[in-house]
């Protein structure tokens, strides 16, 4: 739920995402300083730069419930996510939450590791049919470590590429439950050739399939059981223009916005269509109170921002009750 304001004292309002990465990478061991802004107060942060090679986070959720995020699918994903099945196996864990929401992808030789804990040798976890009509068929190393009474794969519409795969090659060869979103569904085999002059073509190359010859692309991995977040979570929040001011009854998706959010943190809103009700002024009020903030209603764009970071940072420090896909699958592991 930070906002970066500054880096290295280079204020960063308004540059492009590809500028702040400009700026926040540099060689590995030398330190950038970054502003951020918490609650509208400055928080600054020396930070010592380096390679990143977690790709995964996993815990017991519960007695014999473990529970696995993979962010990517990394040169390291399958020696770390093989690591906490190997911890798990001494822990008695038989039953797996394995999230992949908003895992975007990444190497093919990872997802194989990974699906290869799972599936006996030979068991094929994908295919990839060429342009020529010829299909590869890549199968499992049969690495398994530890056996699991159930299987529950948590995805959402930013699960794409190497996470759709894993899905459906646990969905249809394993019978894993799949639950949350219809995935992104990003399917092709892309490859990049440079030339002498420095550019590059990108060009498909193949398709990927399921185990049972499904397609993906366009389509993605429909869950078995659909289970949606808070709208306040996923909505993409208004973008203002110019100086736009809202107050009691005004009508504009920022209100909407501001109802979701307001809903989703804990005050009580009438109403959630984009009305500025008097009943929604009383609430952000409330909010601009715990935030430190002048309570006058006035809706601005940095004051919306604000809201969204606070939505973020409740969303991060209370999953355990605002995670809703979590939670049902939590429920679901015991069925």
């Amino acid at each position: 739920g930070d906002i970066i304001h500054k880096v290295n004292g280079t204020v960063v309002t308004g540059m492009t995402t590809d500028e702040l990465v400009g700026l926040v990478k540099g060689g590995s061991g030398t330190v950038v300083t970054i502003e951020f802004l918490r609650e509208n107060a400055p928080i600054v942060k020396d930070i010592t730069r380096g390679r990143i090679n977690n790709t995964a986070y996993g815990k017991v959720i519960e007695p014999g419930v473990g529970y696995i995020e993979l962010f990517s699918f990394g040169d390291t994903t399958g020696a770390e996510f093989k690591d906490y099945l190997e911890t798990f196996k001494t822990q008695g864990v038989n039953r797996l939450i394995l999230d992949l929401r908003n895992n975007g992808g990444g190497s093919l030789s990872a997802l194989i590791q990974v699906a290869s804990t799972f599936l006996p040798k030979n068991d094929i976890i994908l295919q990839q049919k060429y342009v020529d009509g010829s299909i590869e068929v890549n199968k499992s190393t049969g690495n398994i470590i530890l056996e699991f009474d159930k299987v529950i794969v948590l995805v959402n519409e930013n699960s794409a590429s190497a996470s759709e795969v894993l899905t459906a090659a646990l969905k249809e060869s394993y019978g894993a439950t799949v639950m949350g979103q219809t995935t992104f569904g990003k399917g092709l085999v892309q490859t990049m050739q440079p030339f002498s002059d420095g550019s590059a073509l990108k060009y498909t190359q193949a398709a990927w399939l399921t185990p049972l010859g499904n397609t993906i692309h366009e389509i993605g991995v429909v869950p078995d059981i659909e289970v949606s977040l808070h709208p306040a979570l996923t909505e993409e929040f208004y973008e203002f223009v110019d100086d736009e001011v809202f107050q009691v009854d005004s009508v504009s998706p920022a209100v909407q916005d501001l109802q979701l959010s307001l809903d989703f943190l804990g005050y009580t809103v009438d109403r959630t269509d984009g009305y500025y009700s008097v009943a929604t002024q009383t609430a952000y009020n409330q909010l601009l109170t715990d935030l430190g903030e002048p309570a006058d209603g006035q809706l601005t764009k940095d004051r919306l921002a604000a809201v969204q970071a606070a939505v973020i940072r409740t969303w991060y420090l209370q999953k355990d009750t605002k995670d809703l896909q979590l939670l049902a699958a939590l429920e679901a592991i015991h069925d």
